[in-house]
């Protein structure tokens, strides 16, 4: 029943510690933009707190109706969780100054979330060292086209034991992210971090380097989930991440992945990669046969949907694939010499090969891999394909044993 808030309303409060969800719910527009004015907040100087404070509180709110250094007088503020969460009618913008004077914020925690905002500020936290919770801070932030995360976003923090989850989820309209964005962050944790950036195709290898501490990092869980359009990653992205003891959901329905190249082998701890690509249906590699190795204890539906992999077959049931234990490896092997190796292992079994025309040959596309025996077409019955590799050589074959392609 408030019917006007004044631009002096705390005139009286100059001891108020705590204005936490002080104005939460929904005023429309008595609140209008008098508390957007430095003047507002300049009567509670020892206020720490302003959590959920101005939570949809806002109408028809214009980027001029801001004074850049509205906070300025709260420089004992420490805490912005969920601050402007879901303040859809307070303009699409705010000054790059926001916290410019808050020199104590440590807790932007959702601070924005559910904000249709336009841009993340180049300086925003430039005054704000000392900041250790970014959870989900840019959380459904709608970034306009051309628009990009700032790369010295945390340039100037200097906190410990930074909380990185799911810090820009669901941002729209990003097509890249900036090289070493978290280079000298104290980080402890960064899962999701990426999640859900729906227009994201690249990434640079060099993404996480910079980060000071990789030991204290032991969840990638969802990194890129659910990252539709991005097509590769580069091979040393996560190699620093030593470690990792879980890469659940980390390529989560990246269906437009277009190859698996990570190395696995620097990640002595890593236990768990339950649907780490799961419906990645363009992978079309080999994928690593992680199935192989005992250090995984949880890797149900590792490789669920990866239907175009080069060697799905072989895929074990509960890793996602429809191999029931018959198959162990498909296809053969070519030896140091580039030729067909006459011992491989197909369907559980020896099986001798020989291309058309000797062994003593390299196949070449079009040459048909035949058994030693009479030539038959029963292996190959229900195989989409055959993957070979020795070194650096590889040939694919087709269901009926012809080389469509090979390559070094």
């Amino acid at each position: 029943n408030i019917d006007n808030i004044t631009i002096d309303f705390f005139r009286d409060c100059s001891k108020v510690e705590n204005a936490a969800s002080c104005f939460v719910g929904r005023f429309g527009d008595k609140m209008n933009s008098k508390v957007l004015k430095r003047e507002f907040w300049s009567y509670i100087p020892l206020n720490r707190k302003l959590r959920y404070s101005l939570r949809y509180n806002f109408q028809d709110i214009q980027d001029s109706d801001w004074d850049a250094d509205v906070f300025y007088d709260m420089t004992e503020l420490t805490d912005a969780f969920r601050m402007f969460w879901g303040a859809r009618n307070l303009g699409n913008s705010y000054p790059s100054t926001l916290f410019a004077n808050n020199t104590k914020l440590t807790n932007v925690k959702e601070t924005f979330i559910e904000w249709d905002l336009t841009e993340i500020k180049q300086g925003l936290f430039e005054n704000n060292p000392l900041i250790n919770d970014f959870q989900r801070t840019f959380h459904q932030y709608s970034v306009s086209v051309g628009k990009s995360i700032p790369q010295d976003l945390f340039a100037s923090n200097t906190a410990s034991n930074v909380n990185l989850d799911t810090v820009f989820s669901e941002l729209r309209d990003i097509e890249t992210i900036p090289s070493r964005i978290f280079a000298g962050l104290d980080a402890i944790e960064i899962e999701y971090c990426f999640n859900k950036i729906y227009d994201l195709i690249t990434v640079p290898s060099d993404v996480f380097e910079g980060i000071s501490d990789y030991s204290k990092i032991t969840n990638l869980r969802g990194i890129f989930n659910g990252c539709e359009s991005l097509v590769s990653i580069p091979e040393n992205t996560l190699s620093n991440f030593t470690s990792a003891q879980t890469l659940e959901r980390a390529f989560y329905q990246c269906v437009s992945l277009q190859e698996i190249n990570i190395d696995f082998s620097v990640f002595n701890d890593l236990t768990n990669i339950s649907s780490m690509f799961y419906d990645c249906k363009e992978v079309e590699n080999a994928v690593p046969r992680l199935w192989e190795n005992p250090q995984y204890t949880t890797y149900n539906d590792c490789f669920k949907n990866c239907t175009k992999a080069l060697n799905y077959p072989e895929i074990p049931i509960s890793w996602g694939g429809t191999n029931d234990g018959s198959i162990t490896r498909l296809g053969f092997y070519i030896d140091e010499n580039g030729y067909a190796d006459s011992n491989s292992v197909q369907n559980g079994g020896e099986t001798s090969w020989l291309v058309h025309n000797g062994a003593n040959e390299e196949p070449s596309v079009g040459d048909t891999i035949y058994q030693d025996y009479e030539p038959s077409t029963d292996v190959f019955i229900g195989l989409d394909k055959y993957y070979a590799i020795k070194g650096d050589k590889w040939i694919r074959i087709s269901n009926l044993g012809v080389v469509t392609e090979k390559g070094n």
